[in-house]
């Protein structure tokens, strides 16, 4: 019996305690397995992978996310 209330408890607190977005934030999942365009630039370099547009800095590896915004 005192396992099944342990079960439950950390059921019910992963449950509550998971991360969640705001109101209004968007999570993207995007493939980066499969690159089709490789290109550089002094600083960057441009991939684009099934619809994703990104560049990774050479100097400090950091990842950013071209999207278009529709109106």
């Amino acid at each position: 019996m005192k396992i099944r209330i342990l079960l439950l408890a950390c059921l019910i607190s992963t449950t509550l305690f998971a991360e969640q977005l705001p109101m209004g934030s968007w999570r993207t999942h995007l493939a980066y397995n499969n690159t089709e365009v490789i290109t550089q630039t002094k600083d960057k370099i441009y991939a684009v992978s099934e619809g994703a547009l990104f560049s990774i800095g050479k100097q400090d590896d950091n990842i950013e996310i071209y999207q278009k915004f529709l109106a």
